[in-house]
């Protein structure tokens, strides 16, 4: 399978070469552009529009507008099926909305492990939507907040609906959080191979694409509570 090809934008020239430097060894992506500022991204596109597949877009792009979200909104105008994911420092509300009227198909934090990181990318090419984890539990709980109505009420899920042991509960738990694997087993005092396969057991048993996805439908199906 051919390589997912990248176009990275960020101003920071150290974080865009390290983030280049990482992407570059995972098999399933390939960075085969960068751009350090709204203007270079410009300057770019024409030259790489037949190439790139997902553009990794830094949300403060410069220290003045326009910034990440008004350039994503220039990319799109322009490549209205190019799929933008936004890479950012915050994990608020706020920076959430902005991000998804803008047009971009994913938020991530970019303190993201580089494996959830690929699997963003992967879910962008093909044309799904990603959140970090810690940004899920916040959608789903302003998702919680809205009236809806029910035609009747829905059945009690618990643990055992899925199958979930009460150390794969500890663990999803931290998940819904945002906890990184290398986090959790510290919490957990075990070790971070032993978090994977508890993750992995856990993403089997709730049907979930990926530990987001698990996250999101452990708060919607109220096994675990929303973060605070």
């Amino acid at each position: 399978m051919e390589p997912i090809n990248i176009l990275v934008v960020d101003d920071h020239n150290l974080f865009r070469k390290s983030l280049r430097s990482l992407l570059n060894q995972e098999d399933k992506v390939k960075v085969v552009g960068e751009a350090e500022s709204f203007a270079a991204l410009k300057q770019m596109m024409p030259a790489v529009e037949t190439e790139v597949q997902v553009v990794l877009m830094d949300y403060h792009l410069g220290d003045d507008a326009p910034d990440g979200v008004a350039a994503t909104k220039w990319l799109l105008q322009r490549y209205p099926q190019l799929p933008v994911l936004m890479l950012t420092m915050y994990d608020e509300r706020e920076v959430l909305v902005r991000v998804a009227k803008a047009g971009a198909v994913g938020y991530v934090l970019k303190d993201a492990e580089v494996e959830d990181l690929v699997g963003a990318i992967e879910l962008a090419a093909e044309g799904q939507g990603y959140l970090s984890p810690q940004m899920m539990g916040k959608a789903m709980a302003e998702i919680a907040k809205a009236p809806i109505e029910m035609a009747e009420e829905e059945p009690t899920v618990t643990p055992e609906t899925y199958g979930l042991t009460p150390r794969e509960m500890d663990v999803l738990r931290h998940l819904v959080q945002g906890l990184t694997y290398s986090e959790i087993a510290q919490q957990l005092t075990v070790s971070v191979s032993q978090v994977k396969q508890l993750a992995g057991s856990i993403l089997t048993k709730l049907g979930a694409r990926d530990k987001a996805h698990a996250a999101a439908m452990a708060v919607a199906r109220k096994l675990v509570p929303p973060p605070e």
